[in-house]
């Protein structure tokens, strides 16, 4: 997903590729793991109630992390390689 957005937008809205491939990911993640973990044990709302909770968490996480996203790409693309001698 980031890949195929990171084509449609010609390399802009870095934002928008990170927190939407993220919260999409994160969003079958929570819910698969939920249901596999909690499914026989639980009724099907509290369930939900989980899932929902810790989506809204991860969320809130994604988007606040996006300037670190920023300060890792600009970091990535200004920083020379490392040259490694051989010897």
């Amino acid at each position: 997903m980031f890949l195929t957005l990171r084509q449609k937008r010609k390399e802009k809205h870095l934002w928008l590729r990170n927190n939407a491939s993220t919260m999409t990911s994160q969003l079958i993640d929570t819910t698969l793991f939920s249901f596999v973990a909690f499914a026989g044990g639980m009724p099907p709302l509290p369930i939900l109630q989980i899932i929902v909770t810790e989506y809204a968490i991860k969320g809130l996480l994604a988007i606040f992390g996006t300037p670190l996203t920023y300060g890792w790409v600009a970091w990535a693309r200004f920083t020379p390689p490392i040259l490694f001698e051989r010897g």
